[in-house]
């Protein structure tokens, strides 16, 4: 079946190999890492992507995080 007639799978990087596979487990670590930060440390804030007032609130959350961790 050509391409064409599929839209949405793309020919240089389809759906169904390894490559895309290693993509997805990647991605899916780090909305894991968004959810413990959004939800579990209460910062449901955190939706601006890509601008500095999302970098300074992941910031700040990454350094709460870690402060929590560290304690004894």
């Amino acid at each position: 079946m050509p391409f064409t007639r599929l839209p949405w799978i793309d020919p240089s990087f389809p759906q169904l190999s390894r490559r895309f596979q290693k993509a997805i487990a990647r991605r899916t670590v780090i909305e894991r890492a968004h959810k413990l930060m959004k939800f579990d440390y209460g910062d449901e804030r955190l939706s601006k992507r890509g601008s500095n007032a999302f970098q300074a609130r992941l910031d700040k959350t990454l350094l709460a995080m870690h402060l929590v961790l560290a304690s004894p």
